[in-house]
């Protein structure tokens, strides 16, 4: 979520990264869709490819993700994500001893952020929840992507960390803008970028992953370190574990009906 800020478990400070866009954007799985140029689908489908094909993308209908995040100040904490089809996922993480959820089904979400001093769920604002439902999907921005307005275009070939990469600009139905960077010889994701309003102020934000492995016959990236561009500081998502197909109640991703308004 673009307006999540994390707490500074020393200094009782936010940051300006919250652990939901750390989680989001980690969470990227291209599968090939025709509808766009022939430049954009030849590169949808070689990222495809790498990462396991269409055809086994489509067989997947739940993710359960788990690892260790960071939340600044070299405080490190044990998350887990669980996503299922269509578009419900909820992040759930523990900070300072209490439990925080993050949840979206469909076009709308709740959280349950105790650190803030609610000690009850609450419904996420349109923004937020418009914001994670972008990037809910277990097949990530592109499957589907034309069907869900999402524009895309191809930028061209560009320097990443001295290799070169194919840059693409998606716009998503609510307006968001991503500038998303694919290796040129393997076709993986190497960058993600972003924009976002702090205090007034547009900010960039980069996503960079790696230590790509296999689970199942899927490639996942096991690590996405994001910084925000001129502060030093930066926070890291890793993957310890993943569970393909895990059954996951419905119910895990509403908000507790004796918390909802006006109930």
């Amino acid at each position: 979520m673009d307006k999540k800020y994390l707490i500074d478990a020393a200094a009782n400070k936010k940051y300006v990264i919250g652990p939901a866009i750390i989680v989001l954007i980690a969470i990227v799985y291209f599968v090939f869709f025709a509808g766009y140029s022939a430049k954009i689908n030849a590169l949808i489908e070689k990222n495809t490819k790498a990462k396991g094909g269409e055809d086994a993308w489509k067989k997947v209908s739940s993710l359960q993700i788990s690892g260790m995040m960071s939340l600044g100040q070299d405080v490190n904490v044990p998350y887990t994500i669980d996503q299922k089809r269509p578009l419900k996922m909820c992040m759930e993480y523990e900070f300072d001893k209490r439990r925080v959820v993050q949840c979206i089904d469909g076009d709308s979400g709740w959280q349950f952020l105790p650190y803030t001093g609610r000690n009850v769920p609450e419904a996420m604002s349109k923004e937020d929840a418009r914001a994670m439902a972008d990037t809910a999907s277990i097949d990530g921005m592109l499957l589907n992507a034309y069907h869900r307005g999402v524009d895309i275009e191809w930028l061209g070939e560009v320097d990443v960390d001295g290799l070169l990469a194919d840059k693409l600009k998606l716009t998503m139905p609510g307006g968001t803008v991503r500038w998303l960077y694919l290796d040129k010889i393997t076709g993986l994701e190497t960058k993600l970028e972003y924009t976002r309003t702090i205090r007034g102020k547009e900010h960039t934000v980069v996503s960079r992953y790696s230590n790509w492995k296999t689970q199942n016959g899927l490639l996942f990236a096991r690590r996405t370190d994001t910084q925000i561009v001129g502060d030093k500081r930066s926070q890291f998502l890793a993957v310890d574990k993943i569970i393909v197909n895990p059954a996951i109640d419905d119910k895990r991703f509403e908000m507790p009906v004796h918390h909802k308004p006006g109930s």
